[in-house]
C-alpha cells in the first residue's frame, strides 16, 4: 500500500506524460503542414538569389563540380548539393545556380522543424504550444537566417535532430527494436561524415543507448558488431576525398591521396584538431564567461527574450523536477552542457570582430536547439505555473509573427549585399589574362562561384593567395595555370630554404600578366610583407582588389597615373550604384566587409590627394571628384586617418576657381587640422597665403 502510495504521489505535483508516441496519430497534421507551409513561404520570400559572404560560393561551386571543401572536407554536403543540382536541372529555367543550393537549406531546415515539433508533441506539449515554439525557432535569427542560403549547419541540424528522435524512441520503449538501433547508428555515422560538431552530440547519445540496451550487447556481441558496421557505413561519404583528391582537379583543397593526407584533412590538422581557428588567425581570445554571456544574448533575442527567465525559473524549480526527469530529458541537458562546454573551450576566436563573432555564432545554433527542447518539456514537468485555459493558448500562436516582424529585416538575405554581382563586375572589368592574387573567404568563394560555375572569364588567372602557403600548392598550380611562375616550393613569411616571398612571386609574374591582390590582412606578418611590396610597386584600388604597378612604371609616367586614378574612381562610382556595400549588424560578416570595401576607396582618396599635391592636375574636375568621394567615405568612418585634413585643405588650395562653397570647405578642413595638429607643420606650397587669404574673406 505505501508502495503504491509513493508512486502516485508525484501526479499531485505533475501533470502525468503521455504515452510515447510512434506517430503524430494525435497533433493535428493539418495545422503543422499549414505552419510549415507558411515557413516555407517566408523562407521562399527572404531567400538568398545568389552567394553570400562566407564560404556560401565554395559550397554551391563544389556541389557542381563533386569536388573537395576546406577542411573537414563536408562529402554528405557536397554529394545531397550535387543530387539538388541534378534535380533541379531537369526543371525548366533551374540549373547550376547558387540559388538551388541555398533552397535545399531551407528543406533542411523545415524538415528538422517537423522533428523538433514532433519531438515536442512526444513529451505532452499540446499543439498550440507546439507550434508556438516551433514557429519562434523557425523565425529566431540563427535559424532563419542559415535556412536561406548555402551553408552546412542546417544539414548538421537535421541529421542531429533526426538522431535524437531515434535515441528517444530507444530511451522511451521498453522493447528494443533493432532497426531503430541500427537507423541511429547510421544516422551518427552520417552526421560525423558531414559536420564534426555532430560528435559532441553523438557520443552522448551513444552512452545513453549503451546504459539502456549495454546488457544485450554482451549477451549479443553480433548485435554490438553490427551496430558498429552501420555506423561506419554512414562514413563512407569520405571515401569521395581520395577519390576526387587523387587527380588534382581543379575545385581542389589538400591532397587526400595519401592516408597521411587524408586524416589531415579529416582532423583539420590545416587549422588545429583542437581549435575553431588556426594559430596566425587567433590573435586574441575572448575570455570564456564573455562568450557565455554572449550565447545566451543570443539565446535571449532567439526566445524573444522568454528563454533566460525561463531557465532562472527552472533552475529554481530544479527540485521538485528531479524526481520526473526522463531519461531523454537528461540526454538533452547533458547534451547541452557537454555541447556548450566543450565548444567554449575549443574556440578562440575574438568575438569583438565582425568576421569572427559571425564565424562564432553558426556553431550556436545547434545548442540553441537544445535549449528550445529542454524549456518545454522541462515546464511540462512543474506545476509552478499556473494551467493556462484551452481558449487562451491560441494568443500562443502571436508569438511567431511576433518573432517574424522582429527579425525579418535582419535574416532577409534578399536585401544582402550582392557579392557575387560586384565580383562579377570587378572580374569583367579585368585585362585580359589578368592574374588574381585573392584572399579571404568572400573574394575567393565568389570568384570561384563565377568562374567556374556562371562561366565568366575564364582567362583570367585566380589563385587562393593563402593556398600557396601549403605543401600541395606547387603541384596543383603547375597543373591548371603552367603559365604561373612559382620560385619555390611554397610561399612563406621568413623566405626560408624551398620559400618563396610575395614580393619575389610578384617579381617573377609581372613581366607576364598585369597582376592584382586583395588587400592585405591585418596580421602583424602580413604587414611585414605589405611593407615589402609597397617598397617594389603602386597599389591602386581596382574596385575590391589592388593593381599592382611597378614604381619604375608609376612614377615615370603621369599620364598613365591620371588615367589610372580617374578610371578607379568612375569604377567605384558604377560599383556603388549598382551594388552598394552598406554597413548592416555592427557584429556581422556584411560590416567587416562593408568596412574592408570602404578602407580600399579611402586608401584610393589618400593616394590620390597625395598625388593632387605633389602634381597639380591640368583638370581641377578629377580633383573635386577625389574630395568629394573622400569626403563621403570618411563620413562612414569614426575617425579620419591621420593628416586626412590637411590633405584635404592642401587639394582644395590649389583648385581653381575659388568659389564660396570651396572657400567653405577649405576653410572646415584647415580649421580641423589646425585645432588637431600642429599649425607649424603645415608645409604645402601657398597653403599659409591662401589660408590667410580665405580666412580673411
Amino acid at each position: 500500500m505505501k508502495k503504491k502510495n509513493k508512486n502516485t504521489k508525484p501526479a499531485i505535483l505533475a501533470p502525468p506524460l503521455k504515452p510515447p508516441l510512434s506517430t503524430l496519430s494525435t497533433l493535428p497534421k493539418l495545422s503543422l503542414l499549414a505552419l510549415l507551409l507558411i515557413i516555407f513561404i517566408v523562407y521562399m520570400i527572404t531567400l538568398h538569389p545568389s552567394t553570400g559572404a562566407g564560404d556560401t560560393g565554395e559550397f554551391v561551386t563544389v556541389a557542381n563540380y563533386l569536388g573537395v571543401h576546406h577542411p573537414p572536407g563536408y562529402p554528405l554536403y557536397s554529394i545531397l548539393g550535387h543530387l539538388f543540382i541534378l534535380i533541379a536541372g531537369l526543371l525548366p529555367g533551374t540549373g547550376h545556380e547558387a540559388v538551388v543550393i541555398n533552397f535545399s537549406s531551407a528543406i533542411y531546415a523545415l524538415a528538422t522543424l517537423g522533428l523538433f515539433a514532433c519531438l515536442l508533441h512526444r513529451h505532452g506539449i499540446r499543439p498550440l504550444l507546439n507550434l508556438a515554439i516551433t514557429g519562434v525557432l523557425a523565425f529566431s535569427p540563427l535559424f532563419w537566417s542559415y535556412a536561406t542560403v548555402a551553408e552546412v549547419f542546417q544539414l548538421n541540424n537535421l541529421l542531429c535532430m533526426l538522431l535524437l528522435v531515434l535515441t528517444e524512441k530507444v530511451l522511451s520503449n521498453k522493447q528494443i527494436q533493432l532497426p531503430t538501433i541500427l537507423s541511429g547508428a547510421f544516422v551518427g555515422g552520417l552526421a560525423l561524415s558531414h559536420h564534426h560538431t555532430a560528435v559532441l552530440l553523438v557520443i552522448p547519445c551513444f552512452i545513453a543507448v549503451t546504459l539502456k540496451i549495454g546488457a544485450i550487447f554482451k549477451q549479443q556481441p553480433k548485435l554490438l558488431f553490427l551496430a558498429m558496421f552501420v555506423f561506419f557505413l554512414g562514413l563512407t561519404p569520405y571515401a569521395l576525398l581520395p577519390l576526387h583528391s587523387s587527380g588534382i582537379p581543379l575545385i581542389y583543397w589538400g591532397d587526400q591521396s595519401t592516408l597521411e593526407g587524408f586524416f589531415h584533412h579529416f582532423f583539420r590538422g590545416e587549422y588545429g584538431t583542437w581549435q575553431l581557428l588556426a594559430q596566425g588567425e587567433a590573435t586574441v581570445t575572448t575570455p570564456r564567461p564573455k562568450q557565455v554571456y554572449l550565447f545566451f544574448y543570443e539565446f535571449s533575442r532567439a526566445t524573444l527574450f522568454l528563454g533566460v527567465p525561463l531557465l532562472l525559473f527552472l533552475f529554481i524549480a530544479g527540485k521538485r523536477l528531479k524526481e520526473h526527469i526522463t531519461p531523454f530529458i537528461t540526454l538533452l541537458m547533458i547534451s547541452f552542457l557537454f555541447y556548450f562546454s566543450i565548444f567554449t573551450l575549443l574556440s578562440n576566436n575574438n568575438l569583438s570582430h565582425p568576421v569572427y563573432y559571425d564565424l562564432n555564432l553558426r556553431f550556436w545554433i545547434l545548442p540553441q536547439l537544445l535549449l528550445f527542447l529542454i524549456i518545454p518539456t522541462l515546464i511540462q514537468l512543474t506545476k509552478r505555473l499556473p494551467a493556462i485555459p484551452l481558449k487562451f493558448e491560441k494568443y500562443f500562436l502571436l508569438l511567431p509573427a511576433i518573432a517574424l516582424a522582429l527579425h525579418f529585416n535582419e535574416c532577409n538575405q534578399k536585401s544582402a549585399p550582392d557579392y557575387a554581382g560586384l565580383y562579377q563586375a570587378t572580374l569583367e572589368r579585368l585585362p585580359q589574362n589578368a592574374l588574381v592574387l585573392s584572399s579571404g573567404d568572400v573574394e575567393n568563394n565568389n570568384f570561384r562561384y563565377i568562374q567556374y560555375v556562371k562561366n565568366v572569364r575564364r582567362d583570367v588567372v585566380i589563385i587562393d593567395r593563402g593556398t600557396l602557403y601549403k605543401s600541395w600548392s606547387k603541384s596543383y598550380v603547375s597543373k591548371h595555370f603552367p603559365s604561373v611562375t612559382l620560385p619555390a616550393t611554397t610561399m612563406g613569411y621568413a623566405g626560408l630554404a624551398q620559400e618563396y616571398t610575395l614580393l619575389e612571386l610578384l617579381k617573377a609574374n609581372s613581366r607576364n600578366f598585369p597582376i592584382f591582390l586583395s588587400p592585405m590582412s591585418h596580421f602583424e606578418q602580413v604587414k611585414k610583407v605589405e611593407e615589402s611590396v609597397r617598397a617594389w610597386a603602386h597599389l591602386v584600388a581596382f574596385g575590391p582588389l589592388l593593381q599592382v604597378i611597378p614604381l619604375s612604371v608609376w612614377n615615370s609616367n603621369k599620364l598613365l597615373t591620371i588615367t589610372t586614378l580617374a578610371s578607379a574612381f568612375q569604377f567605384f562610382d558604377r560599383l556603388d550604384e549598382k551594388y552598394p556595400i552598406t554597413y548592416t549588424r555592427k557584429l556581422s560578416w556584411d560590416y567587416a566587409m562593408a568596412d574592408q570595401y570602404n578602407q580600399i576607396k579611402l586608401s584610393l582618396c589618400i593616394e590620390a590627394l597625395n598625388f593632387l599635391l605633389a602634381n597639380p592636375p591640368p583638370d581641377t574636375a578629377l580633383a573635386r571628384k577625389i574630395i568629394t568621394t573622400s569626403e563621403h567615405v570618411i563620413a562612414s568612418f569614426p575617425t579620419p586617418p591621420i593628416d586626412y585634413h590637411k590633405m584635404v585643405a592642401g587639394a582644395l588650395s590649389i583648385l581653381s576657381p575659388r568659389d564660396k562653397p570651396t572657400i567653405a570647405k577649405f576653410l572646415f578642413h584647415a580649421n580641423k587640422y589646425l585645432n588637431e595638429g600642429d599649425p607649424q607643420a603645415i608645409d604645402y606650397p601657398s597653403y599659409q597665403k591662401v589660408y590667410q587669404h580665405y580666412n580673411s574673406l
